[in-house]
């Protein structure tokens, strides 16, 4: 054996040698590590109990408890216990007990300092939320013991497009008061726990609320109360100064945010028909715009978040005002339980004071939009169930409060179904319009008789059109014929069918009634459905389908009856009102079945009117002959068409003044 390979052999007998004693080391080592390591999982397993007992006690305190709730501040949140064996937890527990009492003192309840039990903490603040239910024939109210709140009221003579009781409020709406006091900062009542005795007729409930020690024995207590039927909830409201003046100002404040919750079919109807309102005192009712903000310097009769179907009205009684304070209203467009939230911030409360006591009062209105029922409540207040118009709104609120809700009222109580009475009032509207219509139709009958002479005019005077306007008033003035009479009584009738237009989709009394195949009259017909979108709609209404069809025939017989009448450069006219139906169908696919099938009446009976006119009441031959016999009569001078004629007549002189001027230069 060479001695290269001898020495080879006895540097691998070395490594092994030193392998083997560093694997004996290692093992020793591992094993002290994992002596030590099982006194620290000791160690580590007291104090991750005692970690868990702080945190129990810390998540009851934070989730359960009124008193621990911090203004503006985000809740307090613990990581899992599991994620902590091994880790130095001293400090961090430290800082836990530290949160928790910041966070305490912040309720302005009571002093603690981080080194007091935190067990004793809980004694102290720990309350149990409960409700109390009251309710009536119509209403029922569930209040919350976090605050004294309405948690939920449901109107029980209603249901919502799913079949289950309106719930028209929830506990996602928030409402508090607060004011200043001497001793406890701003008091607000969202943030103390109150206590609940109900009457033995479920009508009413009082509400105490538990103050603090540092309240020396100043109260703050509510009464709720229901009549045994209606739609209104009393809401009392006492503070009692106690042993000293606790409360330092008579600047009571409120706030309530109103969540509307969706209790329709189609949500985008809904929002469209959805406000917040209020009314200043002396002037009509007003509205806060989707998305905007009003500083109000005002006071108010009352403040209502008002839906397509339903409103919670508040307002003050006994003396009890509300003024000035922040307005907005804002649309969860990604929320589609939500209509839109309407906030009534820092709304200042004007009341009464007492020897020791300050006491005010006012009422919750949690109603259907039924014209009569909140014609009964005064105020205005009946015109929450009508829209805000923005122009010329006197005439349109006379011709809805004292023509159509009158009628629909008179038909209702003759028990007819509703289908009926829609048909009926179209009947009766279109026959009051009639001799409008009549004389409309008549006028366009004498232009078209005049038709031939117009064009004979334009040939005469081809190039000037000064010339052919005289020569056209002289015609007008000679035959008597207005043509804007033709024009006048359709202008007449736009308020009535623009009022409609507003009143079927905001009649509580189609809500859920069904008329051949539309389930409910208050929202669109859907029969026709389809398996994908166009425009946005999955449907084709019906109604809507038969009122374009009903356009498209009335067009066609204007078309024939007015022939080929169109100035020169005007023929591509007699197609719009082909296309006016086509636009309508997708426009109105999805409102209302109650509105459609009133247009496809409304539309029906127009055309009939136009056919029963022109066969039997228009006689073009005869208009021949009378506007001829007019043209052959001689004229008093000093008629309209005579000043018109004269007026046109001074101002063509003066232009050729001008432009004789205009030459010499």
């Amino acid at each position: 054996m060479d001695s290269s390979r001898m020495q080879s052999i006895g540097l691998i007998l070395l490594m092994g040698l030193g392998f083997l004693l560093v694997l004996q080391m290692n093992e020793q080592e591992l094993e002290e590590k994992n002596q030590e390591a099982v006194k620290q999982e000791i160690l580590d397993a007291k104090e991750i109990e005692e970690v868990s007992n702080t945190l129990s006690i810390a998540d009851t305190m934070i989730n359960d408890t009124l008193v621990l709730t911090v203004k503006d501040a985000e809740p307090l949140s613990f990581p899992n216990t599991d994620s902590l064996a091994g880790e130095d937890l001293s400090d961090w527990r430290a800082s836990i007990i530290d949160s928790i009492s910041t966070a305490y003192l912040a309720t302005s309840v009571t002093e603690m300092t981080p080194s007091e039990d935190v067990v004793q903490v809980q004694e102290e603040v720990v309350f149990e939320e409960s409700f109390a239910v009251i309710e009536n024939d119509d209403l029922r109210i569930t209040l919350s013991s976090k605050g004294g709140q309405i948690a939920n009221v449901v109107l029980k003579n209603y249901k919502d497009h799913l079949g289950n009781p309106v719930q028209i409020t929830s506990d996602q709406s928030r409402f508090r008061f607060s004011i200043d006091t001497k001793t406890l900062g701003e008091f607000a009542t969202n943030e103390i726990p109150f206590d609940f005795s109900v009457s033995e007729d479920s009508l009413s409930v009082i509400a105490k609320a538990i103050m603090p020690e540092e309240a020396n024995n100043a109260g703050f207590s509510m009464v709720f109360r229901l009549s045994s039927k209606g739609y209104t909830l009393q809401h009392n409201v006492l503070f009692d100064n106690g042993d000293n003046e606790l409360y330092a100002t008579d600047n009571l404040r409120m706030d309530w945010q109103q969540v509307m919750l969706s209790q329709e079919k189609d949500i985008t109807e809904e929002r469209r028909r959805s406000w917040l309102l209020y009314k200043e005192k002396g002037e009509s009712m007003d509205l806060v715009s989707d998305g905007d903000t009003e500083e109000m310097e005002s006071s108010y009769d009352w403040l209502s978040a008002k839906q397509q179907f339903f409103n919670i009205t508040l307002r003050g009684t006994k003396g009890t005002s509300f003024k000035d304070g922040k307005l907005s209203l804002d649309i969860p467009e990604a929320d589609e339980s939500i209509v839109k939230v309407a906030t009534f911030e820092n709304i200042q409360l004007d009341f009464i004071r007492g020897a020791d006591s300050v006491a005010y009062d006012f009422e919750w209105i949690f109603a259907p939009n039924d014209f009569s029922l909140m014609t009964g409540y005064g105020q205005d207040m009946e015109r929450i169930t009508r829209p805000k118009f923005w122009f010329v709104n006197w005439m349109f609120n006379f011709i809805l409060d004292h023509l159509f809700t009158p009628l629909f009222v008179w038909l209702e109580g003759m028990n007819l179904g509703y289908g009926l009475i829609i048909l009926i009032m179209t009947v009766l509207i279109k026959m009051a319009l009639s001799p409008l219509t009549f004389k409309s139709y008549q006028s366009q009958a004498k232009m078209r008789v005049l038709k031939p002479e117009m064009d004979e005019i334009k040939e005469k005077y081809e190039g000037d059109q000064s010339k052919i306007s005289q020569a056209t008033m002289a015609l007008y003035r000679r035959t008597g014929v207005n043509p804007m009479s033709g024009c006048l009584p359709m202008v007449v009738q736009m308020p009535f069918l623009l009022a409609m237009f507003y009143f079927f989709p905001s009649a509580i009394e189609l809500r859920g009634e069904s008329f051949l195949w539309a389930n409910d009259l208050s929202t669109y017909d859907d029969l026709i459905q389809f398996p994908f979108s166009i425009l946005g709609s999955s449907h084709l209404s019906l109604f809507t389908l038969l009122f374009s069809l009903s356009s498209l025939g009335t067009a066609w017989v204007n078309l024939k009856t007015q022939g080929n009448n169109m100035q020169a450069g005007m023929e591509f006219m007699k197609y719009l009102p082909f296309i006016f139906p086509v636009v309508m169908l997708f426009i109105f696919n999805s409102f209302p079945a109650g509105l459609t099938y009133y247009y496809f009446l409304s539309t029906t009976f127009t055309l009939v009117q136009q056919l029963v006119i022109k066969q039997f009441f228009v006689d073009e031959d005869k208009i021949r002959a009378q506007l001829k016999a007019k043209k052959a009569k001689p004229r008093k001078k000093g008629g309209f068409w005579d000043r018109l004629q004269e007026a046109q007549k001074k101002q063509m002189e003066e232009m050729e003044k001008k432009n004789k001027k205009g030459k010499k230069k």
